[in-house]
């Protein structure tokens, strides 16, 4: 096996920090390296690609490849929803941390942002023209994933502190340094003995007049090498007077307070000598409530209670661009029965069977999303944290939830009784050994293919039918023949299909399906904004335009308690879900 890294297809920009992306283009050949020196052209075929266990993928900051091996970056999120579509291997990268924040703000930006792909695949030979096709025969396992940027200046990189500098130098007297030493003989356990004091002579007052005002002048580090320099300068002077060597301050050995604290913790002696040392002295007590002017009310720099629900619907079928104009979107549909298109011929030279194949259209109407506000210029300016900053975040959250709510209700409506595209399943019903769930998933499975050519990828849950399908595979995880729970990550898979719980959804709403019955078309979100000069103020919106395409409705599979009526279909179609009404029922 080898560790293959390869860039791929510019990702789309979603808010809450997601990317959507074409991690894996099919068909597609590009030119790649699995070492950093030689480089051979490669193509990857549908189904050649699939991630590791099916699960979640890790995302790096960097993938670089080097003649050592593939170094990566540092974890910046994951990849979930990875799905195969007939473009390529579709994923979503959730990006957290704050370089993986910085990444999704620098694409959001239009920095030119991209993504590379690590995956054990067999070694592969390239052909005579340098070229190396990859089969779903033999798939490569996807392993990683890294975000790729343009390269950055490296002058504000993150600097490591490696020495703190010392204070500045203090100036000290000679007239200080001799109150030290006095105060260092007070302090003495044996006083000095009384001596008949020498007066000095004429050459001894006219040197110390001299030294006194060449040392007034100088500048004297602080610290105990200062104190003890002026000590030794002190008594050395005074040698000839008599006057017994004075001892040294107990403090004066120590730097700072802090130093003299940990010395006497480690020694009961010094610890003495420095309580003796400051006997007597009382401090004023400071305190907070004190001194108003300086304490002031902390506030945490985040918001809370922005709860972005990301758009688990759009997600799951994935999302593709709009047309270039109109405000109707059209697609060619074909509803024949392929088995009465061709027949056996009679016998030679008769006439084949010839039947019209008819090709027909669908559409939906395009719709706009959008919400805004106009903010003072003060508010913007003067708020900590950024009213602004989280404005826009609570805004990108409201605009995932009303585009995912548009899109599961879309999606909700595409099961009728018309089309039989509904399983009847009850998530209340006993089922202890899941072998009920596993008949109804299969069966809305093989109805999924029967419908788009694939089977299902995703299943879409309601929030009772969510819990109830967690319920049935716990204690988390198990393993057993219907699937796997986990209560901490929320990670349901039943016979190998994820299961996604939409809040959007009804309560006991189960929907199986794929990429190819529909998919979430959109150009945004975006932001807009202008300058109110009237009111000072500056306007702010974020917007969009997107709709639900069911290209293949047969293809939306429910799990239903009952069966869908007529009225439902009825009512899809005037909420504008669906295309093909049934007649209205004649009283």
């Amino acid at each position: 096996m080898t560790r293959i890294a390869r860039e791929a297809a510019n990702p789309s920009i979603q808010p809450s920090g997601q990317l959507d992306v074409v991690l894996m283009p099919w068909n597609t050949e590009a030119e790649v390296t699995d070492d950093g020196r030689t480089t051979y052209l490669e193509t990857w075929q549908p189904g050649s690609l699939v991630p590791r266990d099916g699960g979640t993928i890790p995302v790096y900051g960097t993938h670089v490849q080097t003649p050592a091996g593939l170094e990566r970056g540092p974890l910046v999120g994951v990849a979930r929803n990875i799905t195969s579509t007939p473009e390529g291997l579709r994923a979503t990268l959730q990006l957290g941390t704050d370089e993986g924040r910085r990444i999704h703000e620098l694409a959001a930006l239009g920095v030119d942002t991209a993504v590379s792909i690590e995956a054990d695949a067999t070694d592969s030979t390239p052909d005579s023209a340098g070229r190396v096709v990859r089969t779903a025969a033999s798939p490569a396992i996807l392993t990683g994933v890294a975000t790729i940027l343009p390269p950055q200046s490296p002058a504000y990189a993150g600097a490591l502190v490696t020495a703190v500098r010392a204070a500045p130098a203090a100036v000290m007297s000679l007239e200080e340094a001799r109150r030290i030493v006095a105060a260092a003989e007070l302090d003495t356990d044996t006083p000095p003995e009384e001596e008949e004091e020498v007066p000095p002579t004429e050459e001894e007052e006219e040197e110390e007049e001299v030294t006194d005002t060449d040392t007034a002048a100088q500048t004297i580090d602080t610290g105990r090498a200062a104190v003890a320099e002026m000590v030794r300068t002190e008594v050395a002077r005074t040698t000839g007077r008599n006057i017994q060597r004075a001892a040294v301050h107990p403090l004066a050995q120590f730097a700072t307070l802090q130093e003299a604290m940990r010395a006497g913790y480690q020694d009961i002696e010094i610890a003495r000598s420095i309580g003796r040392a400051m006997v007597g002295r009382v401090l004023a007590d400071q305190i907070t409530t004190d001194n108003p002017g300086v304490i002031h009310n902390g506030w945490v720099n985040q918001v809370y209670g922005i709860v972005d629900q990301g758009r688990p619907a759009i997600n799951a079928i994935g999302v593709a661009p709009l047309p270039p104009d109109g405000m109707t979107i059209n697609w060619p549909t074909f509803a024949g029965d392929l088995t009465t298109l061709v027949g056996v011929q009679a016998t030679q030279k008769t006439p084949i069977l010839s039947v019209k194949v008819s090709i027909g259209t669908a559409n939906a109407p395009l719709k706009t999303f959008a919400g805004g506000s106009d903010i003072s210029l003060q508010l913007i300016n003067r708020s900590s944290p950024a009213y602004l900053e989280a404005y826009l975040r609570i805004m990108a959250a409201a605009y995932a939830a009303v585009t995912d709510k548009d899109a599961a209700t879309g999606l909700s409506a595409q099961v009728t009784l018309a089309r039989n595209n509904f399983v009847l399943y009850d998530p209340a019903a006993a089922d202890p050994t899941g072998a009920v769930l596993r008949t109804a998933i299969f069966t809305a499975s093989t109805k999924v293919q029967a419908a788009t050519g694939s089977p299902a990828s995703v299943i879409l849950a309601g929030l009772t039918a969510f819990v109830k399908l967690g319920g049935l595979l716990t204690p988390a995880p198990v393993f057993n023949v219907s699937g796997t729970a986990n209560a901490s990550t929320l990670d349901i898979s039943v016979d190998g299909l994820r299961v996604v719980y939409d809040p959007y959804l009804a309560a006991t709403e189960i929907l199986v399906t794929n990429g190819l019955a529909a998919q979430w078309r959109e150009e945004g979100p975006q932001t807009i904004n202008s300058t109110d000069v009237e009111k000072l103020g500056q306007n702010y919106a974020v917007w969009g335009m997107g709709l639900l395409t069911p290209t293949v409705p047969t293809g939306i599979v429910g799990l239903r308690v009952a069966a869908p009526t007529t009225a439902d279909a009825q009512q899809a179609f005037e909420d504008g879900y669906l295309m093909d009404a049934p007649e209205r029922s004649k009283k």
